[in-house]
């Protein structure tokens, strides 16, 4: 008990040097210091999102093909290539997954 006590007390001693050092960084947002660094955060942001929403339609673009030429060749004997294929195909979903993991986050 004496050491919540002990902690409270220490709380409240910090409260004033933890209003100014708030007021500063309220101030520095007013004054725009923090706009620049925000929006260049921001616009990395969206051309990360760009380059991996270009990539997921390229990669659905190979796999559409490749589905293509999976589906004429399911009529054939030659087992390995629809096996390649079809191995190419699993890696390229397992692409796909890990792009749109990293679109969420």
């Amino acid at each position: 008990m004496l050491e919540k006590a002990k902690s409270s007390e220490t709380n409240a001693e910090k409260l004033p040097e933890i209003q100014k050092y708030f007021d500063k960084i309220k101030v520095k947002f007013q004054q725009g210091t923090y706009k620049e660094m925000i929006l260049g955060e921001l616009e990395r942001n969206y051309n990360q999102i760009k380059t991996m929403h270009y990539k997921l339609q390229r990669e659905e673009r190979e796999d559409q093909t490749l589905s293509d030429t999976l589906v004429s060749l399911e009529n054939t004997l030659d087992t390995q290539v629809f096996d390649y294929i079809r191995s190419i195909i699993d890696e390229r979903n397992a692409l796909i997954d890990s792009y749109e993991k990293n679109l969420k986050n």
